[in-house]
């Protein structure tokens, strides 16, 4: 007897979730969406719950159905976003060397602040 495979990425969570948000755009129920795609309701629902690794078959089924690319499942490329916090640290950076010991205070108070969320 074989057990099925279950899957943890980001990846898939990413990917089922934009799936998820494209299909409730379009208007279509899963069962609708899974028909469209030939493929079978459950597998709609574990790609968008993250828990199921599909084919590049499936994704341009998919991507189809929905009138999209198949890109347009995928994440975007974060270089974007890591070009400009960069560009905004090497900002912090130069600000910070060039202000007094109280301005540094509010700054570093201001830093952990903005952190402390996110850690």
């Amino acid at each position: 007897m074989s057990r099925k495979r279950t899957y943890n990425s980001d990846l898939l969570h990413m990917v089922g979730n934009r799936v998820r948000t494209l299909r409730i755009q379009n208007g279509f129920s899963q069962e609708e969406l899974a028909h469209q795609s030939n493929i079978h309701a459950t597998t709609l629902s574990e790609l968008e719950s993250g828990k199921a690794n599909i084919t590049l078959i499936t994704c341009e089924s998919i991507a189809m159905a929905l009138n999209v690319s198949v890109s347009s499942l995928f994440p975007e490329n974060t270089a974007k976003e890591d070009d400009e916090i960069s560009r905004l640290i090497a900002s912090i950076q130069k600000i910070f060397t060039h202000c007094d010991m109280k301005e540094k205070a509010r700054y570093i108070r201001l830093m952990r602040c903005l952190t402390d969320n996110f850690l």
